[in-house]
Order: C-alpha cells, then structure tokens, then sequence
C-alpha cells in the first residue's frame, strides 16, 4: 500500500513542483484546448495562486503528490487587479500520484 500523504501548507520551495504537477495534470487533456501553450504558460505559473488565497500540498516526504489552490471572492487573483466575485479551488495531481497514490479519498 502507498504511503499516505501528509497534507500541509505551501511554501515557497514548492514552486517549481506545483508548477509542474498543474502541468503535468492536465497535460492529458492538451488535445481540448484551442491554445495548449498559452494554457502551458499559464499552467507554469500556478504556485503564484498562494498570494492570493490559500494553497496546499499533499506530501509524501520525498515528492508532491498535488496541490490545491483556494481563494475567496475577496481575493486579487496574480496577473490580475481585478477582485473576483466567486470562490476558485483548483486541485492538481497526476495521474501517477492521484488519489490513489496520496492516500486521499
């Protein structure tokens, strides 16, 4: 049995693995967008989601297993001044490290 996850706050030394779990997780559906490399680029950018709400790891002591991104309606998202009138979570793992893998059920 995989080893469970251990859910925590981000830090800054997550960075360039939650932004490769968000690349990674929805690499898979490149196919549905009309323009994979600027959803790329946007994708490379998701730790920067933490200055704006909450985000955080599920860790399995050597990698991420993924990470969520929250933030209220009150929230300035990055890239934007505009304030936003709607809660945003976002949940990324791959499939290798899923829920499966995380021991999240």
């Amino acid at each position: 049995m995989a080893e469970a996850a251990r859910i925590r706050g981000y830090r800054s030394s997550d960075a360039d693995e939650v932004n490769r779990l968000a690349i990674a997780a929805f690499d898979q559906f490149r196919d549905a967008f009309d323009d994979w490399p600027a959803m790329r680029a946007g994708l490379s950018r998701t730790s920067e989601l933490s200055s704006g709400g909450e985000t955080i790891v599920a860790d399995l002591g050597d990698r991420l297993a993924g990470a969520s991104a929250i933030s209220g309606p009150a929230s300035k998202r990055p890239h934007s001044s505009i304030r936003h009138g709607r809660s945003f979570a976002c949940w990324s793992s791959t499939p290798s490290t899923g829920a499966r893998d995380s021991g999240m059920r």
